[in-house]
């Protein structure tokens, strides 16, 4: 009975890490728009010290 309740918590575990998981990597940026998002902004700081 205690194997039985040790793996229902172990699942329980493993699921809900895995749904946080796929939670914080759905709502991250993809990498390339982070790069030209950061590209555009570097280039636009520089042509304002530039005027």
């Amino acid at each position: 009975m205690i194997t039985y309740v040790c793996l229902a918590v172990l699942l329980l575990f493993v699921t809900v890490r895995s749904i946080l998981f796929w939670r914080r990597n759905k709502d991250l940026v993809p990498s390339q728009e982070l790069d030209q998002a950061l590209i555009y902004q570097i280039n636009r700081e520089s042509d304002q010290y530039e005027q």
